[in-house]
Formats: C-alpha cells, sequence, structure tokens
C-alpha cells in the first residue's frame, strides 16, 4: 500500500502543476514537504507555522513564526 503522505502530496502538487506559477503562502506547513515541492516546481512560496524546529528547509525557503489564534504578521 502507497504511503498516504505520499499520496496527498502526489495528489495535491497535480492539482498545482496546471496553475499559473506565483505566490503562494503555506500557512501551517509543519516539515515544510509541500511549501519544498512547490518551489521546486517554480513558485515563490513563504512558509508559516508555530514550530520552526520542525520545519527542515530554512535554507531554502523563507519562513514566518505565526500562531493562527493570533493576527497575522
Amino acid at each position: 500500500m502507497a504511503d498516504k503522505k505520499n499520496y496527498l502530496l502526489g495528489t495535491f502538487l497535480k492539482v498545482f502543476d496546471a496553475e499559473k506559477r506565483g505566490k503562494v503562502l503555506d500557512i501551517g506547513c509543519g516539515d515544510g514537504d509541500y511549501a519544498y515541492n512547490l518551489k521546486k516546481m517554480g513558485f515563490d512560496v513563504l512558509a508559516a507555522d508555530m514550530d520552526i524546529a520542525r520545519f527542515r528547509y530554512k535554507s531554502e525557503i523563507d519562513f514566518n513564526k505565526c500562531d493562527l489564534t493570533k493576527e497575522l504578521p
């Protein structure tokens, strides 16, 4: 059986593949896999989450720490 996370990521990327390249804000980015793959596809990505320690792509993608229960930066 295929890995559920990889299946969801693959499906997500298929949807974005047809979109015009532009800016994407990935709020609640977690480890950053979705943001990273969008960047590889040519999108200008800003990732945001409460936990920067979990984010794996600090050197490749701009990251803002944010809490969705508060005003966004």
